[in-house]
């Protein structure tokens, strides 16, 4: 495991009405390489900093990067909303084990995500600036559900909705940094492809 630094930060209005990211601190944390999981490839790193920034092979290299995604989330699980301090009764992990098997690693990882991404687009339908009634519509079409056989509100509107919802989206996933848009890359995707589908809805502010 290589010790790593990562930003955390928040999505707040700029002077221009546009949103921006605003750091709010720095938290280092242990990164798990595939080596700790008995793999091993040609490993990429910076010439500077010697960090690990990948693997020249590419199937390994889309590995490395769901554990890099797996790995933060576990860390922000442990921390404070948009703080850099551990929740009451939270650590930092020492070792792969206690990431793993412990409460605040990667047990229920799925639905840690989709928390964070309901916390994080709910900030930026906030962010906006619109009606509320608006904004609400905007949360709700936002939410997928749980369970394999149940289908998402947004699949069931009308084309105009859709394509309202869907540039909302695109804005909100370009306020992400890397790390969170490889997080939230997945959802993102299923609410994209939900937009191809109809009935009653939104009017854009």
């Amino acid at each position: 495991m290589e010790k790593i630094t990562t930003t955390i930060s928040k999505t707040v209005a700029g002077t221009d009405g546009k949103n921006v990211r605003e750091k709010i601190g720095e938290v280092g944390y242990l990164q798990p390489t595939l080596a700790d999981f008995g793999i091993t490839g040609t490993e990429v790193r910076d010439e500077k900093t010697n960090e690990l920034e990948g693997y020249t092979e590419k199937p390994l290299d889309w590995l490395y990067s769901a554990v890099c995604a797996a790995t933060r989330s576990a860390l922000t699980t442990r921390l404070e909303n948009q703080s850099v301090e551990y929740k009451a009764g939270q650590s930092a992990w020492t070792n792969l084990e206690e990431l793993i098997t412990s409460a605040g690693g990667a047990k229920g990882a799925h639905f840690i995500v989709k928390r964070e991404f309901k916390e994080a687009f709910n900030a930026f339908a906030d962010s906006l600036g619109k009606s509320a009634g608006f904004t609400a519509n905007l949360k709700a079409l936002a939410i997928l559900p749980v369970g394999k056989n149940t289908t998402p509100a947004l699949a069931a509107i009308d084309a105009n909705t859709k394509a309202i919802f869907l540039k909302r989206l695109n804005q909100f996933i370009a306020t992400l940094s890397d790390e969170d848009a490889v997080k939230y890359g997945g959802i993102c995707e299923e609410l994209s492809e939900c937009c191809e589908t109809v009935s009653e809805g939104l009017t854009d502010e």
